[in-house]
């Protein structure tokens, strides 16, 4: 596959495919392309795996990926996240054609689809998505996710049962120590990190 002389920053594995940032910021990926969710898509199961490579047109590098089900996201130096695979449950974090999935990686809809977002943070689950961003100027530290929502992964109600856009949930200790959709901060908590499940 081309893998053994790749110096890699970080790596990432979904349930059919795998994905790694190399030293010089490049989205790699192999395994299971059915979904789109690798760079070189493939339509039947198959034993070959080929690499795909990719980095954001203007040259910047990629720091950080994680992988789902049969997605991945990635974080770009500058900030912004990008997603490609199955847009089932709306984990590509785009309101139009929510259920198209994307083999080309695709910036997310909203403020962290822009350069200087704050993001330094992503997770993935099995169908959702987490990213933590960091206001530069008073140092705010906010969650956003996106995705399936239909078992309250988000911690937020979506009368759709997911969620399409990446929205941010607000951590209460005040009750129940659960992400809450609510404007007061009131006994709100920094968030450092995220992780995610399986469903």
């Amino acid at each position: 596959m081309g893998l053994s002389d790749e110096c890699f920053v970080d790596v990432a594995a979904g349930l059919f495919h795998s994905a790694a940032i190399t030293k010089q910021g490049e989205l790699l990926t192999w395994g299971c392309g059915r979904f789109g969710q690798c760079l070189c898509p493939t339509k039947v199961e198959s034993a070959v795996s080929t690499v795909g490579r990719w980095h954001p047109a203007d040259g910047s590098k990629l720091v950080h990926v994680d992988c789902g089900r049969r997605h991945a996201v990635a974080l770009y130096e500058h900030e912004p996240v990008w997603t490609l695979g199955d847009n089932k449950y709306g984990q590509l974090g785009h309101s139009v054609d929510s259920t198209i999935s994307n083999a080309e990686p695709q910036l997310v809809e909203g403020p962290l689809g822009r350069v200087n977002s704050g993001c330094f943070a992503i997770c993935s689950g099995w169908f959702d998505i987490l990213a933590v961003t960091r206001d530069k100027d008073s140092g705010e530290v906010t969650l956003y996710g996106w995705g399936r929502n239909d078992k309250g992964q988000l911690g937020v109600i979506s009368t759709q049962g997911h969620v399409l856009v990446p929205r941010v949930l607000k951590l209460s200790l005040a009750s129940k120590r659960t992400p809450t959709d609510i404007d007061s901060n009131e006994g709100a908590t920094s968030t450092q990190s995220a992780c995610c499940g399986a469903d």
